[in-house]
Formats: structure tokens, C-alpha cells, sequence
């Protein structure tokens, strides 16, 4: 879904979405769902029976460089550490 047809479904316009969203949260509507998507992906690599890439395509990356990036970016670790000990910035949010 993209930003204006979530704004369209909230009954409110694309930019007072995003700036209503960004005061109260603290952060833009895309950073809130990159996050969430890169948490389900940590949890998914934790359990430790899919594969990365798989991952990558099912949380909304097409390549595995980009996701790859997203997700060190986020908890400090390359996905396949993650995968490895399960670890990986346990506490990082």
C-alpha cells in the first residue's frame, strides 16, 4: 500500500498523513514500516528455517544486497550472523 492510499483509506491527504504520523511517532510512516518488516525478518532469521533470500523477498526486497544493507543498518549485523547465533542486536530497536 502506498503512502497516498493509506492517507485515501485514514480520510486524510498524503501530507498531513505523514506529518501527523511523524509528530506523534517520532518517525516517517516509511521508517515505521521498514522497521517492522526488518523486526519480522530478525524473528524469521532467528527461527532459523528459511532461507535468506526468501526472507528478503518476503518482507518486500527484490534484491539481497538492499535488504542485506537495511538490515545491518538496523541491528548493527549482517543477516547471516543473525541467522548464525541468533543474537544479533538482541536489544537494538
Amino acid at each position: 500500500m502506498t503512502l497516498s492510499e493509506l492517507a485515501r483509506k485514514a480520510g486524510l491527504n498524503r501530507t498531513k498523513l505523514a506529518l501527523g504520523f511523524k509528530a506523534v511517532y517520532g518517525v516517517s510512516v516509511q521508517a515505521f514500516w521498514r522497521d517492522v518488516k526488518l523486526d519480522l525478518a530478525r524473528q524469521m532469521l532467528r527461527d532459523g528455517m528459511t532461507p535468506i533470500t526468501e526472507i528478503a523477498l518476503s518482507v518486500g526486497y527484490s534484491e539481497l544486497s538492499s535488504f542485506t544493507r537495511a538490515f545491518t543498518r538496523r541491528f548493527g549485523c549482517a543477516p547471516r550472523e543473525c541467522k548464525a547465533d541468533g543474537a544479533c542486536a538482541l536489544n537494538r530497536d
